[in-house]
């Protein structure tokens, strides 16, 4: 690896540990910084700057930032589709989803715990319906705490309403 190529891979490195521990204020300059240097191409890093803005419910800045990416790959696009989940616009949330070329568990049970977390069981059991439609299957060890505690509340409404029996 030449000098000018670890060099970039240091910058990057430094660059996306101070994008998750930044506040809004912070993370606007790095986004400055970012685009001045030509690290806005890096998909990492911008994946990066949207979480930093999603989690500081700032989902328009993140918005912006995805609009300006051409090279969508689908971890880029769940940090999008968590973005409107955390501020509770769940209707983005699901036309993303919708849109996604390619989505995977993640991205389905983002918008699943998306909804439980709203109150909106109805409409997370349409979407795990729709998930195991599109032959997506729950690995049971995707995302954190919230999104098992949302499949557990899912499951059991699913069989209250004998939807899905229980085995």
């Amino acid at each position: 690896m030449s000098s000018s190529n670890s060099s970039q891979i240091t910058v990057l490195g430094k660059h996306m540990a101070v994008i998750r521990l930044s506040t809004v204020e912070n993370g606007k300059q790095i986004n400055c910084q970012s685009l001045v240097i030509g690290l806005l191409l890096n998909v990492n890093v911008v994946t990066a700057l949207i979480q930093m803005y999603s989690f500081n419910g700032c989902v328009l800045d993140a918005r912006k930032l995805f609009d300006g990416v051409s090279s969508r790959d689908v971890a880029f696009q769940n940090s999008m589709v968590a973005g409107y989940a955390k501020v509770g616009d769940m209707d983005r949330a699901w036309e993303l989803l919708e849109r996604m070329p390619e989505s995977n568990v993640i991205s389905w049970t983002t918008v699943i715990a998306g909804y439980t977390q709203m109150n909106c069981p109805d409409k997370a059991i349409m979407v795990f319906q729709r998930m195991q439609l599109e032959g997506v299957e729950p690995d049971g060890i995707s995302g954190g705490k919230k999104e098992k505690h949302s499949h557990l509340i899912i499951f059991d409404k699913l069989i209250e309403d004998k939807k899905i029996e229980k085995h």
